[in-house]
């Protein structure tokens, strides 16, 4: 469901990834001002030094800025990241990862993080499965408004993915 299924859920309820819509070049070097080690750190890793002028906007955004999407609330024009996650053991290391990188993305206007692990029934049997979009969009809907409603920096939450019932 990752992907293009969240940006599919997503669109739904009126948002979109606003990631395309920063700058590469403002991104590197605001991180180089804000968290210079971090940046660093990341351009280094690997076997070869990264070359940031053949990396998206989006990439930056997830490598250095550790986030999968940046959303805009309406009507209050917050921003949100968003970090959406299918293993639960991934969780605790992302809600780290964004407490650590706080100050990085709070520079780009982002007023929050939301790190959401997706659960998927476990469904019997062989057959093609069809996930109820309505469900999975109000439940992803609910949730960043809780998070929103929670006032933290970051929030962590389940969400649920619905099956349709046949």
């Amino acid at each position: 469901m990752l992907g293009n299924e969240l940006n599919f859920l997503l669109g739904a309820i009126g948002y979109q990834d606003l990631r395309p819509s920063y700058d590469r070049e403002y991104l590197i070097q605001n991180a180089t001002r804000i968290n210079p080690a971090w940046l660093e750190s990341i351009t280094n890793q690997g076997e070869k030094s990264r070359d940031w002028n053949k990396i998206t906007a989006n990439f930056v955004i997830s490598l250095v800025y550790g986030l999968d999407y940046i959303l805009e609330i309406e009507p209050s024009h917050e921003r949100i990241g968003l970090n959406l996650l299918t293993n639960y053991d991934d969780v605790l290391k992302k809600v780290i990862q964004a407490e650590d990188l706080t100050t990085l993305w709070k520079s780009l206007g982002i007023s929050q993080v939301v790190v959401l692990l997706a659960i998927y029934p476990k469904v019997e049997g062989q057959g093609q499965i069809f996930y109820d979009k309505d469900k999975s969009v109000d439940e992803l809907y609910g949730q960043l408004m809780d998070a929103i409603d929670s006032g933290r920096d970051v929030y962590s939450a389940d969400i649920h993915i619905q099956v349709e019932s046949s």
